[in-house]
């Protein structure tokens, strides 16, 4: 279904539909009942240089038509700058909530392009309570940051998906792994150098596709925007993150507190680390931008602990209070120190089956890989944690043993 008023035309495939603005060319995306958050591409530019004619310029033609479950809007546009190409914005919409979206470029001149054709591919997806591939990790965008993209370096990017939960509908956008997206203060985009046009000759540009309300986390649209199954489902990393023991909480009397920022920028202000159980000494550490930092580390070792106390606790929650110019924040971290003893491990039969365990004095757990690739029994003061059929596999309520 779709139809065209003056200045505005609109497709419709079940509860989504992709209205194009005649007058501006934005052309957004939406769901029946969504949210505020939307995802819209702005005004294609020719160039180089780039022209800024289709802000204006109305289409020449639109086309509605419908291809097996999707429906197609295409907008074609012959530039007064560029004479000798013919422009077509083309929009799939499917009734499941896929969004495809590229461009076509042709030469419709007898003669070769003088210079390389460029295309500015410029779109708006709002990153409020996001989830983006970044420096190796899955970085977390809270609500602090109200889905800005000039906190993030797109060239630090190293998948090529982000992903939006919203408030009411999830949003999900990938592209082409071969393409380079950029960020600027607002939106992303792509630049597309098509080189020199052949008489006659068009190219079309990889599709960047949007997913609305898909998928219901961003591990699932992960597997989508990569073309595989993946075993492992990361967890994800806050964007001012703090980590003990690069990331192991099990330490001994010598570790070091970090505290990264993910975010474009500097860390400044006053940081304060103290031990919930008064283990070590209170440290601060203060930095302003002129330190050009976005990462600060404390070393806790036996110069900077009270005495033997270390070894009269099993575990300690370190409290960091961060106090800028612009807000105060505090943030905890668990760690649990080793303490030097025995495990002992076994095997042995258990019902006919392998049974492998592995015993601290504290903790007593078992596992068998003819029965399960998990953990079976999990024991503590003689008491049994784990709820598993074993030694017969047996369905569990909603769960497998």
């Amino acid at each position: 279904m779709w139809g065209e008023s003056e200045n505005y035309c609109e497709i419709f495939n079940g509860p989504y539909n992709a209205i194009l603005n005649k007058q501006n060319n934005i052309l957004s995306i939406n769901r029946l009942y969504g949210d505020s958050f939307s995802t819209y591409w702005n005004y294609p530019r020719l160039g180089k240089p780039f022209s800024i004619e289709f802000s204006k310029k109305k289409p020449d033609s639109i086309q509605c038509s419908r291809e097996d479950d999707k429906v197609v809007l295409k907008a074609i546009y012959n530039p007064e700058d560029f004479k000798d190409l013919q422009l077509t914005s083309i929009c799939k919409l499917s009734a499941g909530g896929i969004v495809e979206h590229y461009y076509e470029i042709r030469n419709i001149s007898g003669t070769q392009t003088a210079e390389d054709i460029w295309l500015s591919d410029t779109f708006r997806h709002d990153l409020h309570r996001g989830v983006i591939p970044y420096e190796g990790r899955f970085v977390e965008i809270d609500n602090t940051l109200h889905g800005s993209t000039n906190y993030w370096n797109s060239d630090k990017l190293t998948e090529n998906w982000l992903f939006s939960y919203g408030e009411k509908l999830t949003r999900g956008v990938c592209w082409d792994k071969e393409e380079n997206i950029k960020f600027d203060n607002w939106s992303m985009f792509f630049e597309h150098n098509l080189g020199k046009l052949p008489a006659g000759a068009y190219v079309r540009t990889k599709p960047v596709t949007v997913a609305l309300g898909v998928f219901n986390d961003w591990q699932d649209f992960r597997e989508f925007a990569l073309k595989r199954v993946l075993n492992e489902k990361p967890v994800t990393t806050e964007h001012l993150n703090l980590t003990a023991n690069n990331g192991n909480p099990l330490v001994n009397s010598n570790f070091r507190i970090s505290l990264k920022d993910f975010k474009n920028g500097c860390l400044s202000g006053e940081f304060l680390l103290r031990s919930e159980n008064g283990i070590f000494k209170e440290q601060v550490i203060k930095l302003d931008e002129s330190d050009n930092l976005n990462e600060v580390s404390f070393d806790i070792n036996s110069e900077t602990c009270f005495d033997d106390r270390v070894t009269s606790y099993s575990n300690d929650v370190v409290n960091l209070t961060i106090d800028t110019s612009s807000f105060t924040l505090n943030k905890k971290i668990a760690v649990f120190f080793e303490k030097s003893g025995e495990v002992r491990t076994n095997r042995f039969m258990a019902d006919s089956l392998n049974v492998l365990s592995a015993d601290n004095g504290i903790i007593t757990i078992k596992s068998s890989p003819d029965f399960s690739y998990s953990l079976f029994s999990m024991m503590y003061k003689e008491h049994e944690w784990l709820d598993a059929s074993f030694p017969a596999p047996g369905l569990k309520s909603w769960w497998n043993p």
